[in-house]
C-alpha cells in the first residue's frame, strides 16, 4: 500500500492532482432562490410523510402538506 493520494473511486491520483483545486461538497449547495426553497421543503415534507405512511396518502393530506387551498377546484 502507498501512501498516494487517492480519489472517490480509490484509483491513486497523482500528488499534485488537488493542489489549488477547492474541494467541494455535492450535497453542501446553496440555494439563493426563496420559491425554489419553498418547494423543496414542500416536496420534503411529501416524501418524509409518504415513508412514514403504511400506504398511498389520501389526497387531503397530500394538499395538506402542499398548502393546497380548500376553495381551489380540482382540475
Amino acid at each position: 500500500m502507498t501512501d498516494q493520494p487517492t480519489d472517490a473511486t480509490g484509483d491513486e491520483t497523482p500528488e499534485d492532482a488537488n493542489d489549488d483545486v477547492p474541494v467541494t461538497d455535492q450535497l453542501d449547495v446553496t440555494v439563493h432562490d426563496t420559491e425554489v426553497l419553498a418547494e423543496i421543503e414542500m416536496m420534503t415534507n411529501l416524501i418524509i410523510a409518504t415513508s412514514e405512511s403504511d400506504g398511498p396518502l389520501p389526497q387531503l393530506r397530500i394538499d395538506e402538506i402542499l398548502g393546497v387551498d380548500d376553495d381551489v377546484p380540482p382540475i
